[in-house]
């Protein structure tokens, strides 16, 4: 999955980084979607031409925005991230909300259009309408900050790495289960099966998955759970030390 270098309109997609997340997203007057993906994640191949198409149809409605955890982790592990396709939506700098995997196009275009029509009503302020001076931070707030900042990225050190692995010894797994829940949802749409048949087809696909993945899924996990108790043991004796 691949996003358009360029942030113009005509329905490209916009490929962010960590740096610019804040400009293309936070700061968008228009909802935004993102896509967290990665190169090797089959499921995010998988619903690339559904943003395409809609990033087409809601051009200048809501803006599509793509971003490679590959090659940008922090606001991925920061927001929580931990699989992808990770699909997150935005409005006035709000997160409003996120859903992992693959899902068939109608759901996509039901989240667009829900976005655009929340857009209409809710309308973003305007910069520099809050009040107060942003650059009036004391010293006390910015080392408080930095520590943070340290701490982030002693866990991302560990838990990139960790989770690209992971991924790719998931990949195979994870592409069966979301085109057998595609599957099963087309096949539902179009009445070749029960809703009861399709749950259990739904089910049975996430039973498989988890047995596959479980050995995988404890490696990152022994790399994980140690790095994120020491990224809050560190924010707690900041935050105790600069409270003072």
């Amino acid at each position: 999955m691949s996003g358009q270098s360029t942030s113009g309109s005509h329905g490209k997609l916009v490929e962010a980084t960590d740096a610019t997340f804040q400009s293309e997203v936070l700061e968008s007057p228009i909802p935004v979607v993102v896509a967290f993906y990665s190169p090797t994640c089959g499921p995010c191949r998988m619903i690339k031409p559904f943003l395409d198409k809609l990033g087409e149809e809601y051009d200048g409605k809501v803006k599509v925005v793509t971003l490679n955890v590959a090659d940008h982790q922090e606001r991925f592990f920061a927001m929580g991230g931990r699989s992808v396709p990770l699909i997150a939506t935005y409005h006035c700098g709000n997160e409003l909300s996120r859903q992992t995997g693959a899902r068939p196009y109608p759901e996509f275009r039901q989240l667009f259009q829900s976005l655009y029509e929340r857009s209409l009503t809710e309308q973003c302020p305007a910069p520099g309408d809050a009040s107060g001076d942003a650059s009036a931070v004391d010293t006390k707030e910015a080392d408080f900050a930095s520590a943070v900042e340290a701490a982030d990225v002693a866990f991302f050190a560990k838990a990139g790495p960790a989770t690209e692995r992971f991924e790719n010894e998931i990949e195979p797994d994870q592409a069966r289960l979301e085109t057998a829940r595609i599957d099963a949802a087309n096949k539902l749409h179009a009445g070749d099966i029960t809703q009861a048949e399709h749950d259990e087809y739904a089910q049975a696909a996430v039973q498989r998955f988890i047995a596959d993945t479980a050995a995988a899924k404890q490696r990152l996990m022994d790399v994980l759970q140690p790095a994120e108790a020491e990224r809050t043991a560190a924010i707690e004796a900041a935050r105790k030390l600069f409270a003072a």
